[in-house]
């Protein structure tokens, strides 16, 4: 059993980090970001104004509807790309500040690395519907009470032709999982139609209605998937989504591993902000606080423990 620090330890930890060493190493990045800032506002700006003279044709000087419905696609499109150019401007900057000193973050919680990479392929054991692209913002790959973790910030998108359907878009969390169980349980959000994933998974419904209400079980050991999916493990389940925010969750119990899906919209882990002083330390801490929750859920879990959920 390895020794870990405590939470408090790691956010006292973190609090003499960030003044002590990453304040001072941010500051010389503060006009690089004003300049971001300068270029990504020009930029979406311009394309803001074109939107509103497209919308300003279709509205005043086009009669057909249909033409004038064409400009008003084109006029939200172009829109969505001004926003696309701000997140490219934002982005490119907080890798930038990631790369320097997320190594320094890393080490206040312990045994946690920050990567680019993954170490392994990508196996979700069907916590997501199959997809064809990937799109990786975030990986940390971590260890805690002898309990390895992985965390991904990803999108997953399955193109088909000219179409591009995004299946998934949030953190998918990779956990150790010390109990005995030998097949694959699947746990997805409630669909009105309940399609197993795979033709070795078959539908299970559990004793709770309210657990039935929301997801849709699928499993190849039913008396397993009792096991494991206990009440206090569905409560767990559903104080993680509220946690988290979550649009919704998922979860997958395969070769030892916990998988968990977040789906969510917003951008965790996220700092760099342009229209904030590249020091401010509130998206500094929250970006902490994010990671440390992760964390939490071995404890949520009882993964270090070999007793039920």
């Amino acid at each position: 059993m390895t020794s870990d620090k405590t939470y408090q330890q790691m956010r006292n930890e973190f609090k003499k980090v960030f003044s002590e060493k990453l304040a001072p190493t941010l500051t010389k990045y503060e006009q690089e970001r004003k300049f971001n800032l300068l270029c990504a506002s020009v930029l979406s700006g311009i394309l803001i104004v074109w939107s509103l003279y497209i919308l300003y044709n279709s509205i005043l000087l086009i009669s057909n509807w249909i033409d004038r419905v064409s400009c008003l696609i084109g006029a939200g499109f172009v829109v969505i790309l001004s926003f696309v150019v701000w997140q490219i401007f934002k982005k490119a900057f907080e890798k930038k500040i990631k790369t320097q000193i997320m190594k320094n973050i890393c080490l206040c919680y312990g045994q946690l690395e920050y990567t680019a990479n993954l170490k392994t392929p990508l196996n979700l054991a069907y916590l997501t519907p199959n997809f064809n692209n990937s799109i990786i913002d975030d990986i940390f790959y971590g260890k805690y009470k002898d309990v390895n973790y992985a965390i991904i910030e990803i999108e997953l998108h399955k193109h088909m032709g000219d179409i591009d359907i995004c299946l998934f878009d949030g953190v998918i969390i990779k956990f150790d999982f010390n109990k005995n169980f030998k097949g694959n349980t699947v746990i997805q959000p409630k669909a009105k139609l309940p399609a197993a994933p795979s033709s070795t998974l078959k539908h299970a419904v559990l004793e709770d209605t309210n657990f039935n209400k929301k997801y849709d079980v699928f499993t190849d050991d039913e008396v397993e998937a009792r096991y494991l999916i206990t009440p206090s493990f569905m409560e767990r389940l559903n104080n993680i989504k509220m946690t988290f925010h979550a649009n919704k969750i998922s979860c997958s119990f395969y070769e030892n591993y916990l998988l968990l899906g977040l789906h969510t919209k917003k951008d965790l882990f996220s700092i760099g902000s342009l229209i904030k002083p590249v020091n401010d330390e509130k998206q500094f801490f929250q970006m902490f606080e994010e990671i440390l929750s992760i964390i939490q859920l071995i404890d949520h879990f009882k993964l270090d423990q070999k007793i039920g959920l």
